[in-house]
């Protein structure tokens, strides 16, 4: 008889069940079944069928065609970057007489050598809306992990309150959890040197801009200050050279910064070079030794674990920080807390109000599920920001990543609408079709202000 182990979460309207290591005639298997009703499981028949099967299989489980499997797509398993196993749709025996009244269940068999118990994400309840406390409306369903292959699918839900619009996970993957979506995730690996000749022109060009638009004299060097009008000519402007200083003016003698999810140091290690006095923080443990590593001074854990004196910092960053976070508030306020008054705090983050995900709708790249808990818009951020004790002084979108997200978008299009593109994998880089579509979303930019794929926030602290 086999065994079947009940997790201690829910996704969407079912439970999860799992089949440990399932050995036959040498070859471990894995079975992962999925029921929709509560009810206890019994597949012994299923070992039944596999010990008559002829060929010795277990995949030779005989099936049994069921009408709701066209019409109910059950959930999948994701085995990597575009690979998934079909499902199948099987019958079991349950708790109460199932003979007579058939339950659907959905089954994978995926090989189990080194997946022993199986990778399944527990998830918790998230029922309302972060920022105005309003119900939410499903919005996409369905959602898997295109990008690194987390385990599970995803359901996005948008608040009711038109005013508001936030977009959030229900479920949501809970934080013991959470580190299994980010095993292959950015922050492991290593920035590439920037050797080839657009690169290098791009420093160049960046060097004079930071220095003509905001005052970094040690960025510019001896390079001429004419260099800096050709900021427009980048796909994204000159928007995209003052995002690498996140839109910060050049400090005075000893000013400080803190960026929050710094990574492995890049941007606080080239911060300093620009003058500033800089510390970070780091969930990611393999990234903060690496940021350690370069001489940087490097919290690992969350933010208030650090324990920063108040009004430690004259400047705050969240560079594609705040969308992962469970309680964006709490960060915030306690971004307030060791903010000094009339330091900065920046927030660089996806706009769910884009051009690019009113075009994609659940295939946009920046959905990210489940990695990004929240998607913020100009009207809730800035709420946000309010309801924290900040003062937002601008909230714009931008166009700064519309050539790599454009693209990225449609190859997760074709990804899930169309088996023959299972091999190819996903990553955010521009193409030259991307740079067309960010032109011309810097053009649409002039006409409707919430088209640009990236929000921009910057905000004081409220004394």
């Amino acid at each position: 008889m086999l065994v079947v182990e009940q997790h201690h979460s829910r996704a969407q309207e079912y439970s999860v069940f799992e089949v440990e290591a399932v050995k036959y005639e040498d070859t471990v298997l894995q079975l992962a079944v999925v029921a929709y009703a509560h009810v206890p499981i019994d597949i012994s028949a299923f070992a039944d069928d596999a010990a008559h099967a002829d060929d010795g299989a277990f995949s030779n489980l005989r099936l049994v065609p069921d009408a709701r499997a066209s019409t109910h797509r059950g959930p999948r398993r994701h085995l990597g970057r575009g690979m998934h196993e079909n499902i199948v749709a099987l019958r079991g025996v349950g708790s109460r007489d199932l003979a007579r009244e058939p339950m659907l269940l959905d089954a994978v068999i995926l090989p189990a050598v080194t997946l022993a118990g199986g990778p399944f994400i527990r998830v918790r309840a998230s029922t309302s809306c972060n920022v105005c406390g309003s119900a939410g409306e499903v919005l996409y369903a369905g959602l898997d992990d295109v990008l690194f292959g987390a385990p599970g699918e995803w359901t996005i839900k948008r608040c009711i309150n038109q005013a508001c619009g936030l977009l959030w996970l229900d479920p949501q993957p809970v934080e013991e959890d959470i580190g299994m979506a980010y095993a292959q995730y950015f922050t492991h690996q290593e920035a590439p040197t920037a050797t080839s000749l657009p690169k290098r022109i791009f420093r160049r060009v960046r060097a004079s801009y930071l220095h003509s638009r905001l005052g970094y004299e040690a960025a510019s060097g001896n390079r001429s200050r004419w260099l800096a009008p050709l900021g427009d000519l980048h796909p994204g402007g000159g928007d995209a050279f003052a995002a690498t200083v996140m839109f910060l003016p050049a400090p005075t003698s000893g000013q400080s910064l803190l960026d929050v999810g710094c990574g492995g140091g890049d941007f606080i290690a080239k911060m300093r070079e620009l003058g500033w006095k800089v510390a970070g923080v780091e969930t990611d443990p393999v990234a903060a030794e690496r940021a350690r590593g370069r001489q940087l001074d490097v919290h690992q854990g969350g933010l208030e674990s650090a324990a920063f004196d108040d009004m430690s910092f004259d400047a705050i960053t969240l560079a594609h920080v705040i969308e992962h976070v469970y309680e964006p508030r709490r960060l915030l306020a306690e971004c307030r807390r060791i903010l000094k008054p009339n330091g900065t705090l920046a927030i660089l983050t996806p706009n769910s109000a884009s051009s690019g995900h009113r075009h994609f709708g659940k295939d946009w790249l920046p959905l990210d599920p489940p990695r990004h808990i929240h998607v913020f818009n100009p009207s809730n951020m800035s709420r946000l920001l309010e309801s924290a004790g900040l003062n937002p002084v601008r909230v714009a979108t931008l166009a700064i990543n519309a050539s790599a997200i454009w693209p990225s978008s449609a190859a997760i299009r074709r990804l899930r609408s169309s088996p023959a593109h299972g091999g190819e994998t996903v990553g955010l880089k521009t193409t030259l079709p991307g740079v067309a579509r960010a032109v011309a979303e810097r053009l649409m930019l002039r006409v409707d202000h919430s088209a640009g794929e990236d929000l921009l926030a910057l905000a004081t602290r409220i004394a």
